[in-house]
């Protein structure tokens, strides 16, 4: 018995006197509180990380609701995709190269005679931001079709109603309306050539 109370009293000791030679200082409270604060990622500064992946032979098949449902498909030879990570926040943005786009704009009825408005284009580069669902194109060759049937085309046999060139194109699918814009488009509509 008195074996295990000298030995309590020696640890007791032995303590007491780590407490007298190794005190917690202010400075370890602050060297703690900053390692603390290292390992907790949302208080650190832009943490930035960044893959990419290469693809061939990319097809992106969009069906977006307007008063109808519409369809889009983005055809690309080759492709890289870019991921862009930065704290709790992932950008993904895809490069496309040699890129074709059928897009139906509008399904409409002429009589009981289904009918479509198509968007056809082409270009050598674009970008495909897929957070905000923004696609552009440079150097860009365009055709607007009315073709029967509201099924999605595959191939076109009418005249087109227009052909343009354009510098630049961007489209966004996000929001309630499809919103297309071109710019320093020079188009043919009807024979007739006109600068928009």
């Amino acid at each position: 018995m008195y074996k295990v109370i000298a030995l309590l009293i020696g640890c007791a000791i032995i303590l007491g006197m780590g407490w007298v030679i190794w005190p917690i200082r202010d400075k370890d409270y602050a060297l703690y509180d900053e390692l603390l604060k290292s390992s907790n990622p949302e208080t650190q500064e832009a943490n930035l990380s960044y893959s990419q992946q290469k693809r061939e032979g990319v097809s992106k098949q969009i069906w977006y609701q307007d008063d109808s449902p519409l369809y889009f498909q983005i055809v690309s030879d080759e492709s890289e995709l870019f991921f862009f990570r930065q704290n709790n926040t992932v950008e993904v943005v895809e490069e496309l190269g040699k890129v074709t786009c059928v897009m139906q704009e509008e399904l409409y009825f002429e009589g009981t005679k289904p009918m479509q408005k198509v968007r056809y284009l082409e270009a050598e580069r674009a970008s495909y931001n897929y957070n905000n669902q923004l696609f552009v194109a440079e150097e860009v060759e365009l055709w607007k079709y009315q073709l029967e049937g509201h099924e999605p085309p595959t191939h076109f046999h009418s005249p087109a109603v227009m052909h343009a060139k354009a510098q630049s194109i961007e489209f966004t699918l996000k929001g309630e309306k499809l919103n297309f814009v071109a710019h320093r488009m020079k188009a043919t509509v009807n024979g007739k050539e006109r600068s928009l």
